[in-house]
């Protein structure tokens, strides 16, 4: 994580995401953020900037050079859901 001063606002800390790797979440292999990694990442990064210190996700492959964004306010996880049960679910 790094961190800026963006228009005087205070400091905003900046997550890199690496999106649109596949088309199903098992697409994703390699070197993916277990939980309690991304709670170590994120207790370094409170202890640097403090805890009111924002976050912003940042990611370079968007076709349509919006680079920034912004984790979901509510409801930010949830378990992805198999592919062989939604099958069953449908007949």
């Amino acid at each position: 994580m790094s961190a800026t001063q963006m228009k005087g606002e205070g400091t905003k800390v900046l997550i890199r995401a690496e999106s649109n790797l596949g088309y199903a979440a098992d697409d994703v292999e390699g070197n993916s953020v277990t939980l309690g990694g991304l709670l170590e990442a994120i207790q370094d990064a409170v202890t640097e900037w403090g805890e009111d210190a924002q976050v912003v996700l940042f990611q370079t492959n968007n076709q349509y050079g919006a680079n920034y964004g912004r984790l979901a306010q509510y409801e930010l996880f949830e378990a992805v859901e198999d592919d062989d049960e939604e099958d069953e679910d449908d007949e």
